[in-house]
């Protein structure tokens, strides 16, 4: 036995391990207030952070050394600073589109392991819906900056005509819409068009109806992309789900359905590559497919027909494969800088 070649390959397994483990100290920094606290206040001590989120010193004496070990706060002589790119990240949740924090809230673990035992050893999918509401808390975690702050303005100008249509009054189905977000940022943003939801999620639609029920133009009801052939619009969107759905194929030819000569689809979904090898390039790939594997795949295994893609498999060439099939002629890909997703403009 090679003990260097163990103790190097112990390192690495434990180092996962710590990397899980300040997941749920950013949580709690998150929920307690404490990036809130130290942000743009410059070096503090554990007692002044303490003091100005109204915790424990001791607990915050023991969190800040974590987080500070783990590369997230700066140190120097009993004092902790918070610096401005990650106020941005961790405590900005207002007016940051890079805000991060919110996508650290916990699942119950244990209950999602054993769902994925199951799935593994009967080789078959589920729904989102079984990850119970805290999943929906997850999305808008991670979702709702882009949604508010991106969205109405880079995605909508990036695309050619799509802020014309939504000024002078269109009607926008969003398939995918999880609890409602880019709903709601787009129907404030644009009063002349109307926007509907759809989700297969009971859980989620249920979070979009309370969040749009004041909002006139706007609404949100259980449903398939799939399904969508019998409705009309002038625009479709579809942010990050179509990778998670079991016939995408099915979907976007129901949504071509759905669309006149002249309608839109605007995507937004996983930018990836095809072969494993070009993915690879990817510093983050180990944990997009762990959260291929925590939720996409399963979801695009729900069905018995289902294609089963995971989070890297709708890669720009399959998308436009899918889109031509389905009956659309005009296709293009808008790289916005964004380090996770491409955007397709896709057409009749």
């Amino acid at each position: 036995m090679d003990i260097k070649a163990i103790n190097a390959y112990s390192f690495t397994v434990w180092s996962h391990r710590q990397g899980a483990v300040v997941a749920q100290m950013i949580h709690l920094g998150h929920r307690l207030g404490l990036y809130k606290a130290m942000a743009g206040q410059g070096p503090m001590t554990a007692a002044a952070v303490a003091k100005r989120a109204g915790v424990g010193e001791r607990y915050a004496e023991e969190w800040l050394r974590c987080q500070a070990a783990g590369g997230l706060l700066e140190y120097d002589n009993h004092m902790f600073l918070l610096p401005d790119a990650g106020a941005a990240v961790l405590a900005d949740d207002e007016s940051s589109p890079f805000f991060s924090a919110g996508a650290f809230t916990p699942v119950d673990a244990r209950a999602q392991a054993d769902r994925l035992v199951g799935a593994f050893q009967n080789d078959i999918g589920h729904g989102y819906d079984e990850g119970g509401a805290d999943l929906v808390d997850v999305l808008e975690g991670m979702n709702a900056p882009w949604a508010r702050l991106v969205l109405p303005g880079m995605v909508v100008d990036s695309i050619p005509g799509f802020r014309d249509r939504l000024e002078h009054g269109a009607v926008v189905i969003d398939v995918g819409c999880g609890s409602g977000l880019a709903v709601e940022a787009l129907a404030g943003a644009f009063p002349q068009s109307t926007f509907v939801g759809i989700d297969p999620s009971e859980h989620a639609i249920a979070r979009a109806k309370e969040r749009l029920a004041d909002v006139p133009n706007a609404s949100a009801e259980v449903g398939y992309a799939e399904k969508i052939e019998t409705r009309q619009a002038d625009v479709v969107t579809a942010f990050d789900c179509l990778h998670d759905m079991s016939r995408p194929d099915q979907a976007l030819s129901s949504i071509r359905s759905a669309l006149p000569n002249d309608g839109l689809l605007v995507v937004k979904d996983i930018k990836t590559a095809r072969t494993f090898e070009e993915q690879f390039k990817n510093p983050m790939l180990a944990m997009m497919y762990g959260l291929s594997i925590m939720s996409c795949l399963p979801s695009g295994l729900a069905t018995e027909d289902g294609l089963g893609l995971g989070n890297q498999g709708l890669y720009p060439e399959k998308m436009r494969v899918m889109a031509t099939t389905a009956g659309f002629t005009q296709f293009s890909v808008h790289d916005l800088g964004d380090p996770v997703n491409l955007y397709f403009e896709i057409r009749p």
